[in-house]
């Protein structure tokens, strides 16, 4: 697949500002200095190129939830993303991994490509326990440009709308809490090269972040306009927030 820099014109504009993945650049590694311990991040896919694991090595024991765990995911038999769980090293039991959470993915109907549900489930020594429900809608181009949170243990309901500029890149991140509370995000600054959410359409949709560009400039890129060292920069994928320095490694060059 050819590498497209920035945006387009033309029909070539209006393609890219979708969810289009570029699969043949899959995330293989990225070694994370996140001021302090250096870990690497390893991640594996399915023969069908959708994400299957992602895991520390070693794990950062200084860092619990989001930041701290291993994920997975499953399909269906359409390659629909269907279920995601985070887990962690159970510090009492050596070799045991304790779920952190789960999240359920649903569709409206079966040709239907983009999640419409999604449950999330804290898992407790109690077992399963439904803690949110949280809704998506879509513009045009397959993009999430809102999503509503509630559930009985959502303390303050939420609604999160996200807004795209021309070039295809998110221009702001308003958050709308059913109390009135409420605070915007703008996006003003984003280099011309390839997003690297955009190496999987799973990665796009779990951060909520379909632009075309990235929203900093990195220290090197590889041939195909993906960012291969960043230095003092943050930016997240799949849950985890990326500080200060990281090293990622592609399956193309």
């Amino acid at each position: 697949m050819a590498f497209i820099p920035g945006c387009q014109k033309g029909d070539g504009f209006n393609s890219i500002q979708g969810p289009v993945e570029f699969k043949n650049c899959q995330i293989i590694q990225i070694i994370r200095n996140n001021f302090g311990p250096i870990d690497t991040v390893v991640f594996t896919y399915t023969n069908w190129g959708d994400p299957l694991t992602v895991t520390k090595r070693p794990r950062p024991f200084f860092m619990s939830g989001y930041n701290g765990s291993n994920y997975r995911f499953t399909y269906d038999n359409r390659h629909r993303l269907v279920e995601s769980i985070a887990f962690e090293p159970d510090t009492l039991q050596p070799g045991v991994n304790k779920t952190f959470w789960r999240h359920k993915y649903f569709y409206d109907n079966p040709g239907n490509g983009n999640v419409t549900r999604d449950s999330t489930y804290y898992i407790s020594c109690a077992g399963c326990d439904f803690r949110s429900l949280t809704y998506y809608l879509y513009d045009r181009y397959d993009r999430i440009i809102k999503d509503s949170t509630f559930g009985p243990e959502v303390l303050e309901p939420f609604v999160n709308i996200y807004t795209y500029d021309g070039k295809g890149n998110r221009s702001s991140w308003k958050w709308d809490s059913h109390t009135g509370s409420t605070y915007t995000t703008t996006y003003t600054t984003y280099d011309d090269k390839t997003n690297i959410l955009r190496t999987n359409k799973i990665w796009m949709f779990l951060e909520r972040d379909y632009s075309v560009n990235n929203r900093f400039n990195a220290v090197s890129y590889n041939s195909r306009g993906l960012p291969t060292e960043t230095n003092h920069t943050e930016f997240k994928l799949c849950f985890d927030t990326y500080y200060d320095r990281a090293q990622i490694t592609y399956g193309c060059k």
